[in-house]
């Protein structure tokens, strides 16, 4: 069952700037989806709007998988050292 405003509220403080934020974008829009999906989050809507990935988020993305996978394999070739 969704929240109620105040209980939304309660969830997210952010929860009035992102209602005058979606108005200011076009309906369907990725910057809107953004701000609505925010929104649902506070309130606790299981509903999510499609967000497109730019090629430089992606990139960033990539970025941070490869920094991610190269910390892991170092800590677990320090934890393999250590038993030796």
């Amino acid at each position: 069952m969704a929240r109620t405003y105040k209980q939304a509220l309660a969830q997210d403080k952010n929860l009035p700037k992102y209602i005058l934020q979606r108005d200011d974008f076009p309906k369907g829009s990725r910057m809107y989806n953004i701000v609505q999906n925010k929104i649902n989050e506070a309130y606790g809507v299981k509903k999510r709007h499609e967000v497109s990935v730019t090629d430089a988020e992606k990139a960033a993305m990539d970025d941070a998988d490869a920094a991610a996978d190269k910390k892991a394999k170092e800590a677990k070739a320090a934890a393999d050292k250590k038993k030796l």
